[in-house]
């Protein structure tokens, strides 16, 4: 049986907390897209927007995550972009079921063996 390609989001914060998020491709493509969908911005790292760009899959989990009636959309900032995605994207369904987020690189592994998973790449980024 073919593995399922999947890629990493490591997350870390100063403190030392750990999340490690399975994604698939059309999320990887959308964290590591240097394209705003809103034409030029400031210069400035405080200018922030609803991300337009942002696949369904990630919308639907913050709306999980959130409730319907608290969703405000994907808000992303000039400085932190790439980073902002990471953290506002949940982890992959696997026969319809949302894997959970990983804490340690243990976990990781056996996520990835249970699913018959293989790693791509990976993103570091902060949790903040």
């Amino acid at each position: 049986m073919e593995k399922t390609k999947v890629y990493i989001l490591d997350l870390r914060a100063m403190d030392g907390d750990i999340e490690l998020k399975i994604v698939d491709k059309e999320v990887w493509d959308w964290v590591n897209n240097p394209e705003t969908g809103q034409g030029n911005l400031p210069d400035d790292n405080d200018a922030s927007w609803t991300d337009q760009l942002a696949p369904q899959q990630v919308q639907d989990y913050q709306k999980e995550e959130c409730g319907d009636d608290d969703y405000e959309g994907i808000t992303v900032s000039s400085g932190s972009m790439e980073n902002d995605r990471a953290l506002l994207a949940g982890p992959i369904k696997i026969d319809g079921k949302r894997l959970g987020v990983c804490f340690d690189r243990k976990e990781l592994r056996d996520a990835c063996q249970r699913y018959n998973l293989e790693i791509i790449d990976e993103y570091n980024g902060f949790i903040y």
